[in-house]
């Protein structure tokens, strides 16, 4: 599939048949006659080969453009892919969260029900503070989600923790 970048950097796809596909695998968002791409979505479709990005001049983007593009705007930007990548590979529907950071919303499908997350991505050796922590619990319980805290250590290794409160 083809998309084309917009000056928002997000990557929108108008072929019928691939946003047929997008819709029914949860990437993007759609929007009347397209389905726009968050960057994250749109480097995770163009390194498995799914996905070929071109400028509004109709010059084809690599992966490399793209990061460099991506990057300037969002420091974390990697840590962001390989966590989406990670949630995929595992099954889950991710969405980027427009909150700040790296937050994800998360859906696990099973046969009758939803089970719905928010994800908090926080990076070894960076220092938090519990009310940080309790602000992403408070704003999970208010979304109708369980939180999830997924930490990446300095090897790139992601592991997650569900939080729950005591009482």
């Amino acid at each position: 599939m083809v998309g084309v970048l917009g000056k928002d950097l997000k990557v929108r796809i108008r072929d019928a048949a691939a946003i047929g596909y997008l819709v029914s695998k949860e990437f993007g968002v759609r929007e009347n006659e397209h389905v726009a791409l968050d960057p994250v979505e749109a480097l995770y479709l163009l390194r498995r080969g799914a996905l070929v990005v071109k400028d509004e001049q109709g010059r084809e983007l690599t992966f490399a453009d793209l990061v460099t593009m991506y990057s300037e705007k969002d420091p974390e930007l990697w840590v962001k892919l390989e966590i989406y990548a990670d949630l995929r590979k595992r099954g889950l529907y991710a969405k980027p969260s427009y909150m700040p950071g790296p937050v994800f919303l998360v859906d696990r499908k099973k046969k009758d029900k939803v089970e719905r997350f928010i994800v908090y991505v926080f990076i070894e050796g960076r220092r938090i503070g519990f009310t940080e922590l309790e602000k992403a619990f408070e704003r999970a319980r208010a979304s109708g989600r369980e939180l999830v805290v997924a930490v990446v250590d300095k090897e790139g290794n992601v592991s997650y923790y569900r939080v729950t409160k005591m009482t």
